[in-house]
């Protein structure tokens, strides 16, 4: 159950930041797997002992949520660096959502924080890469970069992030930050909807009835080869991604 509570910290997490980025911020899917590898203490401690980045990861979990010790978020971001500065893009996104929150009394530091989501995200962690996309898109802790915005959702939703994949939908349709683009815009809808039906997020089930609402609006302008495009590149992406949907 404290396993639990610590994924969905880290989700709610994910929604303040993008909360403070943008005021339309929806809280994003939770993890779908767990993000602990050590089932023990004893084998979490000694792979510490040894430098392991995964369990220094797993010791700045523990920390951020009071689940083995006593809650101490400065305690946690010291773990949290030590995995980073190893590569480790988990911790680098648990630290930069840290410094873009100020949470748990670490002052907001967003050129820190900033740098560390971007860690994350080029080591192709999905919720650093949505998360920078905002930042980027509302130019809060970097310059205002419409380009640099698209690119990083795009990667979060190759990634699979239904969130990123319905935003990208939201952008495309409408065609004030980027050219728009019923096609690509109808992909991704198509994709987020499969996302949310997999997903455990609170805001899933009213976030894909929106989703399809916006697909049917846009399909009933689209052409038949302009459909058929559609499905050809959703269908070609679940295969890619292991996300096979008859």
């Amino acid at each position: 159950m404290k396993r639990l509570f610590i994924c969905l910290g880290l989700s709610l997490g994910l929604a303040f930041a993008i909360a403070y980025f943008t005021s339309e911020g929806a809280a994003p899917s939770p993890p779908t797997t767990s993000p602990f590898a050590f089932k023990t203490q004893d084998s979490l401690q000694e792979a510490v002992e040894q430098g392991n980045p995964q369990a220094q990861f797993e010791m700045g979990l523990h920390a951020d949520e009071g689940s083995l010790f006593t809650q101490d978020t400065a305690v946690a971001a010291q773990w949290y660096a030590k995995a980073a500065t190893q590569g480790h893009a988990g911790a680098a996104y648990a630290l930069g959502m840290i410094y873009v929150q100020g949470k748990g009394g670490v002052p907001i530091d967003l050129p820190q924080g900033i740098q560390w989501l971007t860690q994350a995200a080029e080591r192709g962690h999905p919720e650093a890469q949505y998360t920078l996309g905002w930042a980027y898109e509302s130019g809060k802790g970097v310059p205002q970069d419409g380009a640099k915005a698209l690119e990083w959702h795009q990667k979060a939703a190759s990634s699979g992030l239904p969130d990123a994949q319905f935003h990208l939908g939201e952008l495309y349709e409408e065609g004030t930050k980027c050219p728009r683009d019923p096609v690509e815009a109808a992909i991704f809808y198509t994709l987020a909807v499969q996302g949310y039906d997999r997903s455990k997020a609170e805001h899933a089930f009213a976030t894909k009835r929106t989703a399809l609402k916006r697909l049917s609006l846009l399909q009933g302008t689209m052409s038949e080869g302009s459909i058929s495009a559609v499905n050809e590149r959703v269908t070609s992406f679940n295969l890619t991604n292991g996300n096979y949907v008859k």
